[in-house]
């Protein structure tokens, strides 16, 4: 019973916590809440009945319309007369706007607005487009077309200075040469063209120009360039193996021509060559037969080879050019005077060797001057000998001779191994 009464009491004290009079409250409060919300509906109806176009406007002139890329110009290279060794020419890519040519149920329905039909067409072929596009009288069903300006790199003259010069890849960075060490200077940076919507619903254009990259001028001389590749070429040429076997007259060939006073390089050229605007053709050098029979890391192997300038990243030994610095290391130490006599009999016994002159009957007694007129091997050992080792590698160093350069293009080898072997 005490349960039962309890619970009873319970009840009771609910009830009494929402009486009649608080219940009406509760339902006048939910109509009052559903009014509020259709006076709000009705609101937003006449605000878009009559001042819809006006706020579309607002939010339209926020959105930004046909906005497209403005491609920069790679600055160009060019010879110390300012003629153009490698430039990028204005072409076209012509563009398909998908949306507009399948607005219609039968046609396929696309994934993209932006499909790239052709590249490269040149000025010529896009003025002849241009006009058609313009006489929607006689074409007036050409559209969805457009044309997106771009550039190409050209190299003018082909295969010169090929491994000095470089080319591009992925269209503007540099791969080799003074492309690539240069590539930061010649790259500029890409404008943006955009289109907003004004109060009169039209699209006003905004243009941010592109800055083009900078030129870049070189010492070489085409004139001379052309001058040694002739020859190199004619070389190899006439020493090379059966055409597209692969087998050149020599392994490698380079001459360099410098200014002796600026230390300003006017020709450097190298042999083989490649085309620089087909980098990866190698149909003078190799039939297809024999280059599709190359496997592919090979045939990477040899491209590397041909690209690499074989001037500036192989060492090789500067021969008897070192014989007047050894005579200016042993004057400089004073351990040598000038006034010293030498007897060259074709050889000279070293260690467990006869190191030989290259006139192997002997040059006989001779003085310095005559050692360094001769070119004598003989002499000219005497005299490091009384340098000394040390004395001898310091001074290399001093004119240079194991040094880097610093000469403005990449992968430039260390020789100072040379010194030392």
């Amino acid at each position: 019973m005490a349960g039962r009464k309890r619970r009873k009491n319970r009840f009771q004290f609910l009830t009494k916590k929402f009486p009649v009079r608080m219940q009406r409250k509760l339902v006048l409060l939910f109509i009052a809440v559903i009014l509020a919300f259709l006076v709000l509906v009705g609101r937003i109806t006449y605000i878009n009945v009559t001042k819809g176009s006006k706020y579309t406007k607002l939010v339209l002139n926020q959105k930004i319309y046909d906005s497209k890329t403005i491609p920069y110009k790679r600055g160009d290279i060019l010879d110390r007369n300012d003629t153009k060794i490698a430039t990028s020419e204005r072409v076209y890519n012509v563009i398909l706007d998908v949306d507009v040519m399948t607005d219609k149920e039968e046609y396929i329905d696309p994934n993209s607005r932006y499909v790239i039909l052709k590249k490269g067409i040149d000025y010529e072929t896009a003025q002849k487009y241009n006009e058609i596009k313009n006489d929607t009288e006689n074409y007036p069903n050409v559209k969805g077309i457009w044309l997106e300006d771009n550039y190409n790199r050209t190299y003018p003259y082909n295969t010169l200075a090929s491994d000095v010069i470089g080319f591009t890849y992925s269209g503007n960075i540099g791969a080799i040469g003074i492309e690539s060490a240069y590539n930061d200077v010649m790259t500029g940076t890409d404008g943006r063209e955009y289109g907003y919507l004004d109060e009169d619903d039209t699209v006003e254009q905004n243009v941010k120009a592109a800055k083009n990259g900078n030129n870049v001028v070189t010492t070489i001389d085409i004139t001379l360039q052309s001058i040694v590749e002739k020859y190199i070429q004619q070389f190899n040429e006439e020493h090379a193996g059966e055409e597209g076997s692969g087998v050149t007259g020599s392994k490698n060939t380079a001459v360099m021509i410098m200014n002796p006073n600026t230390g300003e390089i006017l020709a450097e050229a190298s042999y083989p060559n490649f085309d620089l605007n087909k980098p990866r053709d190698l149909s003078s050098i190799y039939s297809e037969e024999k280059w599709n029979a190359i496997d592919e890391k090979d045939q990477l192997n040899i491209l590397s080879s041909i690209w690499r300038n074989f001037c500036v990243s192989d060492a090789f030994e500067p021969g008897s050019t070192m014989k007047p610095f050894t005579v200016a290391a042993g004057l400089e130490t004073g351990t040598l005077t000038g006034e010293e006599s030498y007897y060259c009999g074709g050889y000279l016994h070293v260690g467990d060797n006869d190191i030989g002159c290259h006139l192997r009957s002997g040059h006989g007694t001779e003085s310095t001057m005559d050692a360094i007129a001769n070119s004598c091997n003989v002499a000219l050992m005497e005299m490091a000998e009384k340098i000394g080792i040390d004395n001898f590698i310091r001074y290399q160093h001093i004119f240079g001779f194991g040094e880097y350069t610093g000469i403005d293009l990449p992968a430039e080898a260390s020789t100072a191994s040379l010194l030392y072997t």
